[in-house]
């Protein structure tokens, strides 16, 4: 079915974007993915960021009870990479979404603060959000630009993200002013040295 589709969208690709006034793409790598792979946009294609609907009107990552990682549970989203950056910083981790690989990570995650919520509504994830020291997007494939970045320093967030396609290219003025946007990482190691600490997580410790 694929191929048959694929097949199809090749014959007919040219004379559709020749209908086309304008094309808009959501970052600068998808632009040259697309010029790359020879599709016919010409100069008419134009970079449009993720409009986010709501930003944070201050940051209150310092106060933050954890680090966040949402996405599908699958290799190439490097959630593996989250949960031992998170263990070997000391840091209570969330994870938020399912997947193919739940089960696995679930059994990595032994002995750590990791907690799984599965899948939540948009709703649930702001709050998790307002309550996170930062946000963690350990992509290990080239993404167009993930929505979990974006939603992240949108509410105020520091995030530590891979250096994966358009994971590079967000702005860290969301993000500000008073903290570091956006680091990027490759690594649990070089992830964990990034994260900031969680005081609400250093004050718990200090009362055992």
């Amino acid at each position: 079915e694929a191929a048959v589709y694929a097949a199809g969208l090749a014959l007919w690709q040219r004379r559709l974007c020749e209908q086309v006034d304008a094309f808009a793409v959501p970052s600068a790598f998808a632009l040259q993915r697309l010029r790359t792979l020879g599709a016919p946009v010409g100069d008419r294609a134009r970079v449009v960021g993720s409009v986010q609907r709501e930003i944070a009107a201050r940051s209150a990552a310092a106060e933050g009870e954890h680090v966040l990682a949402a996405g599908r549970l699958t290799p190439e989203k490097g959630f593996d990479d989250a949960i031992e950056a998170a263990r070997i910083a000391g840091l209570p981790l969330v994870i938020a979404g399912d997947g193919p690989q739940a089960a696995e990570l679930r059994a990595r995650a032994a002995g750590a603060d990791v907690r799984f919520t599965g899948v939540l509504g948009a709703g649930e994830l702001a709050e998790l959000r307002s309550r996170a020291g930062a946000a963690i997007v350990p992509s290990r494939y080239e993404e167009i630009l993930p929505l979990a970045a974006l939603e992240g320093m949108a509410a105020g967030l520091p995030v530590v993200a891979s250096r994966a396609g358009g994971l590079a290219e967000p702005t860290v003025e969301l993000a500000q002013p008073r903290r570091r946007g956006r680091q990027q990482l490759d690594d649990p190691i070089a992830i964990h040295r990034a994260l900031p600490p969680a005081p609400r997580a250093v004050e718990r410790d200090c009362e055992r």
